[in-house]
């Protein structure tokens, strides 16, 4: 009667695993998350890892001697999530991707003298060709995007919202342009267009070791679809804060080794 019960029981909701994915679906559409973050690093949020990209394209560069990068939105060379606190360890070449003028200025500035990077003045689009690109009135921000809708939920008033026209180049051309032979890393930071963005390479032809892009202004719906392509790739991923990480699984098993 018991051995009835418990299928029965499991006919009806399930395995524990499946009663556990099916309320982290429900807490996720209430915009809510379960943590098992121990509380001392929930405190202390300094002493997490804040860049795991940077960790293994660290190891990459330690193991085969070279690393070779393109960074969409690199804003200035300093802020946030640059990998170019990489470049003094080891052979490595890349390509800074900056639409805004002021912080392309300070690419130019800061990496005049390193003749392994290619800096590239412009925004990532499916199409060669101008788009208007929307930015504080006060000047160049991280909050810059084709979306105006990004700004505003940022809190930036509408009548502080400017725009201007940038040059757009799909990211397989930019690649073709660089001289690059691969490509290890992709790390984008587009304010809601990274997806757009991904989907202007080639992944069969580049087949990059890792691909960071920040989901949190996404479509969910569009968002799915993109990890669905990149696992039928045999992509594994990372979730950290509001980035999504993907990384190719021959980098997963060296890890493992």
């Amino acid at each position: 009667m018991a051995a009835r019960r418990t299928k029965w029981h499991h006919r009806l909701l399930g395995t524990v695993e499946q009663r556990r994915r099916w309320r982290d679906i429900v807490l996720r559409r209430l915009g809510l998350a379960r943590s098992h973050v121990p509380m001392e690093l929930v405190r202390r949020r300094g002493w997490q890892q804040p860049n795991v990209v940077r960790a293994l394209a660290a190891d990459i560069l330690l193991s085969q001697g070279t690393l070779s990068f393109v960074q969409v939105g690199a804003f200035d060379g300093t802020s946030e999530d640059d990998l170019t606190r990489l470049l003094p360890l080891g052979q490595v070449e890349g390509v800074l991707v900056e639409p805004q003028p002021e912080p392309f200025e300070q690419l130019q500035s800061r990496f005049a003298n390193n003749t392994g990077l290619r800096l590239v003045n412009a925004a990532i689009a499916a199409e060669r060709g101008e788009r208007e690109f929307f930015r504080p009135r006060w000047g160049a921000s991280r909050l810059a995007s084709f979306d105006r809708g990004n700004l505003l939920r940022h809190g930036v008033a509408a009548d502080d919202i400017q725009s201007s026209p940038v040059r757009c180049l799909p990211l397989d051309d930019v690649l073709a342009e660089s001289g690059l032979k691969r490509l290890d890393v992709l790390q984008i930071d587009a304010e809601g267009h990274d997806l757009a963005v991904l989907a202007t390479l080639d992944l069969d032809r580049w087949q990059p070791n890792i691909i960071r892009l920040e989901y949190l202004h996404t479509d969910s719906r569009k968002l799915d679809v993109c990890i669905a392509v990149l696992a039928e790739k045999r992509y594994q991923f990372l979730v950290q804060s509001r980035d999504l990480v993907a990384v190719r699984p021959i980098l997963s098993a060296r890890q493992a080794a």
